[in-house]
């Protein structure tokens, strides 16, 4: 009498090999997994899964959601493309919206933010879209559903609404709203996983111009500390690059009383007349203060800015 062949069974590896397998799916390929049977089904509802994508949008707290299942289905997996930092095309100025999610209030939130001092943001509220509070599926239809499911990829204009208002979404980089495109250019994730010592959003004294937000990139190949405007002015709009400083170049130890002992590093400064006619870069140096502040030397005009990050 021949034994009967021993079959293998998914459902019969290690509890912890098989969490380490699904930990490489994605939040699609999960669901459609748990839609197989009642032990995936049950098995996929697992939370550090569903923490997993939650913290791709910089989220690792519960607030008052019962799970994390319950907060990426509700809310993350659809709108959560919106978080983060998004430069508006308006001419000339610009302008910065800052879209959050809270899950103490269930809500994602954007922010327009303008800068009146380096310790002072006026935020103003544009929009808020609360959770739709809806179960997270059944093995029939998983956790997340076809008619759920949100494809900006293209670059077709795809009319939708946002937060109660009519905009229209040209990929998950892009939207527009009230006649300004925004675009992202940043996100609460890069903000938590800074590892250049500069990178990130700052504000800059422009003198007559005022205060202005600056993002502040490091490049790997040049060593350049480049600064762009996220908001500009008649000058030097929205968009343009303000300042590029080697980090590799140090031009002195600055022996002034309010600086002294701090490194300076060669730069160049963009400047132009109005309506940004005949854009040429002069001379300049940046002083590293700490790496919170540091101040811009302008040669030529005999002028300082300093610039502060932004918290």
């Amino acid at each position: 009498m021949t034994k009967p062949k021993k079959t293998n069974n998914i459902v019969s590896i290690p509890r912890e090999i098989l969490i380490d397998i699904l930990l490489l799916l994605n939040s699609k390929s999960l669901s459609n997994l748990s839609k197989t049977c009642k032990f995936f089904y049950e098995f996929c509802k697992l939370d550090s899964f569903w923490l997993k994508f939650c913290k791709e949008f910089g989220i690792d707290k519960l607030g008052n959601y019962p799970n994390f299942l319950t907060m990426y289905t509700g809310i993350l997996y659809k709108y959560g493309w919106l978080i983060g930092y998004w430069a508006g095309n308006k001419p000339i100025n610009g302008s910065l919206l800052i879209i959050e999610f809270d899950p103490y209030k269930s809500s994602i939130i954007a922010w327009r933010i303008t800068a009146t001092s380096f310790d002072k943001h006026n935020e103003s509220v544009l929009w808020k879209q609360q959770d739709d509070d809806d179960e997270y599926g059944n093995e029939q239809t998983g956790f997340i559903s076809e008619e759920e499911e949100i494809d900006n990829t293209d670059t077709d204009e795809v009319d939708t609404t946002i937060f109660g208002q009519e905009s229209t979404i040209e990929n998950q980089n892009c939207f527009l709203f009230e006649d300004e495109k925004y675009f992202k250019f940043w996100t609460l994730n890069d903000r938590q996983k800074e590892k250049k010592k500069f990178d990130g959003i700052w504000v800059g004294d422009y003198g007559s111009h005022g205060i202005e937000f600056i993002l502040f990139r490091e490049d790997d190949i040049s060593g350049y500390l480049i600064a762009t405007k996220i908001t500009g002015d008649i000058n030097v709009p929205r968009g343009e690059i303000s300042w590029r400083c080697n980090l590799k170049d140090q031009v002195r130890i600055c022996d002034e009383k309010e600086w002294n002992g701090k490194v300076s590093y060669r730069a160049k400064t963009k400047v132009a007349f109005e309506g940004f006619r005949n854009p040429d870069e002069i001379d300049s140096e940046v002083i590293v203060i700490t790496y919170d502040k540091l101040v811009v030397y302008w040669y030529d005009l005999s002028e300082m800015a300093t610039f502060v990050r932004v918290s």
